[in-house]
């Protein structure tokens, strides 16, 4: 299943563009069979289970540990081996928090997961900080799910496809999201009208044998969107 064409959520009208997975959040453990139910009702399946989120103040903290676990027993469940999260925390909780993700890697990969972190700050929002994070990680189940659109909303001047050059060795899922290219100006539109070059991100991932799923994040129009990956060569 390399490189399938995905999107965040989303139901029954994903088939017109030929997308049958998504992403979606990690369900509690006794909801699993529902949320299967629903999804197969929709045509669809789980490509990544999104699990919590943390923010500074969550970090490592007992009631996290416990939902990244259950997410990784629901994605075991649901047949899913990806599961996707966020840490936002300052550079100087680096040590605690990849401390902690070598116990979830291990943890992970007891169950055959690996674990995609968004490009946030500010512990991954670029090339160079997200490189010391996954060296001082240094686990195999612990990886990075690279945004596209991240990339020069959080670093200024920064270019997508170049950061991506540095870290595609550690990259095992995407999220297809444009920007404007400006920092910090919130414009995400439709996949094609801003300043992120899609046709070097997938030639940036090819290149390095990229097996993880495009998962669509688009704002804007999403049938424009899709269309534009699809003459991309996306999801062929």
């Amino acid at each position: 299943m390399a490189n399938i064409l995905a999107n965040t959520g989303g139901g029954a009208e994903l088939l017109e563009y030929g997308v049958r997975h998504v992403q979606v959040p990690a369900p509690d453990l006794d909801k699993v069979e529902e949320v299967q139910a629903d999804l197969k009702a929709k045509g669809l399946s789980a490509i990544g289970l999104t699990a919590m989120y943390l923010e500074e103040d969550s970090v490592a903290t007992p009631a996290v540990t416990q939902a990244w676990i259950n997410a990784f027993d629901a994605a075991v469940k649901m047949n899913v081996n990806l599961a996707l999260s966020s840490i936002k925390a300052e550079e100087e909780l680096r040590e605690k928090v990849c401390d902690w993700l070598k116990t979830m890697g291990d943890e992970a990969a007891k169950r055959g997961i690996t674990v995609a972190l968004e490009t946030h700050p500010s512990l991954l929002h670029n090339a160079d900080v997200a490189l010391k994070t996954m060296e001082a990680t240094n686990h195999p189940n612990i990886r990075i799910n690279f945004d596209t659109g991240n990339i020069s909303f959080y670093t200024d001047g920064a270019d997508a496809v170049e950061e991506l050059e540095k870290v595609a060795e550690y990259v095992v899922s995407t999220h297809l999201k444009d920007h404007s290219g400006n920092f910090q100006e919130w414009e995400f539109g439709t996949l094609g009208t801003g300043a992120v070059d899609f046709a070097g991100i997938r030639r940036v991932l090819e290149a390095v044998n990229f097996q993880g799923p495009w998962i669509v994040q688009a704002g804007g129009d999403l049938t424009e969107s899709f269309a534009y990956l699809h003459r991309l060569g996306y999801g062929a």
